[in-house]
């Protein structure tokens, strides 16, 4: 206006866009047994602003662990890594494989045996073993003399455990019906 006299003045800025945290998880997988495949492994990502999702990572990350069927029991590292986002720095989570003793049971044969003399015993067979290994495996007791008797088995493999429901069984020794013919070996010294 005429009685006014204007001047522009203009001020540049710098306006600085800080990164935003991005968090990256490994889910933790169900626990698996002795022997047991891999589970596919999965990840949830926390801390996408505006709505953006997955998709703005110019990167994916990348999974890793060390377990292959036939490891023993334990717990193996699950590592996180690798991924890329313009706009976030990327932080990890990371978290582990749990691989737990296999349960085997047991079918028992030779449950109902006649006396002999001698020492005798049921016979354990597993099932549910990884690969068709072989079990060592111990028994409480052995018989000699006729009787109804309980016999339980033990292993000392520490990627097995036991079907408690199967770990017992009865054992039958019967009398020997003694014909003209028979001829048995009795164990011991005697005088």
């Amino acid at each position: 206006t005429q009685n006014y006299t204007t001047s522009t003045t203009s001020k540049e800025a710098t306006l600085t866009i800080n990164k935003v945290e991005l968090i990256i998880k490994v889910n933790t997988p169900n626990s698996i047994f002795y022997g047991d495949d891999a589970p596919t492994f999965s990840y949830t990502c926390e801390g996408f602003v505006n709505g953006e999702t997955e998709s703005v990572l110019t990167t994916k990350p990348t999974i890793s662990n060390s377990y292959v069927p036939g490891n023993n029991k334990g717990n193996y590292a699950i590592t996180i890594s690798g991924a890329k986002a313009n706009n976030y720095i990327i932080s990890y989570v990371n978290s582990n494989l749990v691989v737990n003793p296999r349960v085997i049971s047991i079918s028992w044969s030779n449950t109902s045996v006649t006396y002999n003399g001698q020492l005798q015993e049921p016979i354990p067979s597993f099932s549910n073993v990884y690969n068709n290994e072989s079990i060592s495996y111990s028994l409480d007791n052995s018989y000699i003399n006729k009787g109804t008797y309980t016999i339980t088995a033990s292993i000392s493999n520490q990627n097995y455990v036991l079907d408690n429901s199967t770990i017992s069984t009865s054992f039958v020794i019967n009398e020997l019906n003694l014909t003209n013919n028979t001829v048995i070996e009795v164990e011991g010294t005697y005088t």
